[in-house]
């Protein structure tokens, strides 16, 4: 079960992913599910490069961020797994066009020490190339996208 401690909390909320990557798009559908709130900052980023978004995120001033993707832990299709910025170095084929989200989540709390991140990570059924989202990850993504739009 996961806990979203948002409450009140000002939140970014980054879904990543390639819309065309079938499942790997799956931080994007839950980005683009999420309620829009007055203390989320909601950031849909397919295909940008996160560091697009740092600046916009600092000024926010943000209290927690949260990120959604796709990752290649070995775990079952739909499998939600909780990660920190350090954990990351050990999820296989995990970063940016560019820079390793680590790097850029460490910059960005650098500029925010009191900020907490929490990575979300979804194990894909398939990765290739199209549109489709499998039933294993869908199902994950809903109960996320519910696990937040009733806190």
């Amino acid at each position: 079960m996961l806990n979203f401690k948002i409450c009140n909390k000002k939140t970014v909320i980054i879904g990543q992913g390639n819309k065309f990557r079938k499942d790997d798009s799956i931080g994007l559908y839950i980005s683009k599910h999420i309620k829009k709130r007055n203390n989320f900052l909601i950031i849909s980023n397919d295909n940008s490069l996160l560091e697009n978004f740092i600046e916009m995120i600092i000024d926010f001033k943000p209290k927690l961020i949260i990120l959604f993707d796709a990752a290649d832990f070995n775990g079952p299709p739909g499998d939600i797994r909780k990660f920190s910025i350090e954990d990351l170095i050990n999820i296989k084929n995990y970063s940016t066009h560019t820079f390793p989200v680590s790097i850029i989540l460490n910059y960005i709390k650098e500029h925010l020490p009191e900020v907490e991140i929490i990575i979300y990570a979804i194990q894909p059924k398939d990765i290739g190339y199209g549109v489709e989202i499998s039933n294993e990850l869908l199902n994950a993504a809903d109960y996320i996208i519910n696990s937040i739009n009733n806190v």
